[in-house]
């Protein structure tokens, strides 16, 4: 699937200087360079006359490697797009097998989607990880975020995905918000605007769908819609000023798909129980009507409970299409989806209207994209782009230009100077590579250092056994981990059992705090001499946190949101 080129908004082929060109002048222009054209337009009318209803509702339908029926419902056209396999020992070759067998049995192209934030190394083993959006946030770089998002895009492109789904509008304005967190850039509209435009224009220019998540903002929430259904009791004016900025921005950069948040907004919908996902008044009369937006409207996953706790499937789907929804992420219920909407526009001329104009826009961007004219994937040139040792060292450099002292800046400089430190690193809630991968960095890299592993319920032996050997210190660091989990709220701050232990160590002895993951954990830390953030538990967010303890490198990055 590759291209000598892209198409101008008249449809000519343009060079690979103009199209850059053109991405400089996005906002200007106030849409995307190469947005949808009368080719696209043309093609995706001339398919949609030889759909038949339920072939329609079928582009509506997102689904799911491994759900029930997958396979029939592609081969019979009740499925338009499509999540890729992805995590654990997942390969290129199995998804881009997987890709060219669902591919050559649609009869429409199905927009592959890979549903990921932080890179192709989430899809595929042999991709690039890269760090979270906050770590990007505070680098505060309009070009590191172009260029982890175009790291992504390239290797979305050479696995056959041509919907990465890797940008985040939310500006994450709660502290306490355990979903959205350093999947955001930071707090200030401003920051998440910048960036958020710079990773469009980088999809964009790999010619893929660039994407706006969650409308009309997840960013103030402290439930997670993953076990129930918020509400975001924001007025008009603090949604104007706060959580809408950067959807604007999105729109202005011509940004392909927006999607929704199960989440209500009461100063927005009339019904305070309908989420925006079900709101006309949300995803027609403000994103459509207000704001002006062209592309398509995605729904948050409706295997949410937020979702499924409050709403019948059937329901949900349908009240979905009629508020704006263009696609419905439908798994693992996507043949009750399909069934209900089909239903109901089969006597409901308005619902049968809203799904020719909802086919039509996908079929648009299908034609967009180039899934019509694409061809099988060759694996060892998939795998030659996944392995680019520059992509590599672009997830490096962000990191190490991440890396911030949040306080403390001279002790933690002075750190590698002294000759009796304890680095005492906290277990995972959910054990992976991470915590194996940092104990073999500082035994390498640090080898004066004594260690400690402090487990994530530490027992009252290994509080002594910890106090023992911190007594006769010059100091203690330690080294912890967070990650925003789904269905798991408490993931993003410090086990409390490892916090109390860790705070009595410094009553005692100089203390410094080194997390790996979401800043907001530091807080818990108010008596320590230093506080620092890495943002992130992958291999290079690592290597950078270990290297700017011993004075390797500085500590350039400065905090994308506010604490305290």
């Amino acid at each position: 699937m590759t291209f000598t080129g892209t198409r101008s908004l008249n449809g000519e082929l343009l060079s690979r200087r103009e199209m850059l060109g053109l991405s400089a002048t996005t906002m200007l222009l106030g849409r995307a360079w190469g947005g949808i054209c009368s080719r696209d337009r043309n093609w995706a009318e001339t398919q949609l006359r030889r759909l038949s209803l339920a072939e329609r509702v079928g582009q509506l339908m997102s689904v799911h490697n491994g759900i029930d029926g997958l396979w029939e419902g592609v081969r019979t056209g009740r499925a338009g797009s499509l999540q890729v396999p992805r995590g654990g020992e997942t390969t290129a070759r199995d998804v881009v097998e997987f890709n060219y067998e669902v591919q050559s049995q649609a009869r429409v192209p199905l927009l592959t989607i890979g549903a990921v934030e932080a890179g192709m190394g989430q899809v595929a083993r042999e991709a690039t990880l890269l760090p979270n959006n906050m770590a990007i946030g505070a680098t505060g770089s309009e070009e590191l975020a172009y260029a982890a998002a175009q790291v992504a895009a390239k290797e979305a492109r050479a696995l056959g995905i041509v919907w990465p789904g890797i940008t985040v509008a939310d500006v994450n304005s709660n502290a306490l918000n355990p979903i959205i967190n350093t999947r955001s850039f930071g707090d200030s509209p401003d920051l998440v605007a910048r960036l958020l435009v710079a990773s469009i224009r980088a999809a964009q220019d790999q010619r893929l769908i660039s994407s706006a998540n969650h409308f009309p903002g997840h960013g103030g929430t402290s439930q997670d819609s993953h076990l129930e259904l918020p509400t975001v009791a924001r007025s008009r004016e603090e949604l104007d000023r706060i959580d809408l900025p950067p959807f604007r921005a999105a729109i202005a950069a011509g940004v392909a798909t927006m999607c929704t948040a199960h989440i209500c907004y009461p100063a927005l919908e009339p019904d305070v129980q309908r989420p925006a996902t079900m709101s006309y008044a949300i995803l027609t009369r403000l994103l459509r009507d207000e704001l002006g937006f062209e592309g398509f409207v995605h729904s948050d996953s409706f295997a949410m409970e937020a979702i499924r706790r409050n709403f019948s499937i059937a329901e949900a789907a349908v009240q979905s299409v009629r508020a704006g929804c263009d696609t419905i992420l439908s798994y693992p219920d996507w043949d009750e989806c399909h069934d209900a909407v089909l239903t109901t526009a089969r006597k409901d001329d308005e619902l049968r209207l809203r799904v020719d104009e909802s086919a039509r826009r996908l079929l648009m961007w299908k034609h967009w994209v180039g899934l019509i004219d694409a061809g099988p994937i060759d694996l060892e040139n998939c795998l030659a782009v996944l392995s680019n040792p520059d992509h590599k060292q672009t997830a490096a450099k962000i990191a190490r230009a991440a890396m911030t002292a949040v306080r403390g800046r001279e002790f933690l400089t002075s750190l590698s100077k002294r000759e009796n430190v304890v680095c005492v690193v906290g277990r995972q809630r959910r054990p992976d590579e991470s915590y194996a991968t940092l104990l073999n960095l500082l035994k390498e890299q640090w080898s004066r250092a004594k260690l400690f592993e402090l487990d994530v319920e530490p027992t009252d032996e290994q509080r002594r056994t910890l106090n023992d050997q911190a007594k006769d210190a010059d100091a203690v660091v330690f080294l912890g981990f967070t990650e925003v989990r789904n269905h798991d709220p408490d993931s993003v701050r410090f086990p409390n059992r490892q916090v109390d232990v860790v705070q009595q160590l410094s009553q005692d002895v100089a203390l410094a705090v080194l997390c790996f993951g979401s800043p907001y954990a530091v807080e818990d830390f108010a008596d320590a001499n230093a506080v620092a953030c890495a943002y992130d538990g992958i291999p290079v967010c690592l290597t950078a946190g270990v290297d700017a303890l011993l004075g390797k490198q500085s500590w350039p990055g400065k905090l994308p949101v506010k604490l305290g």
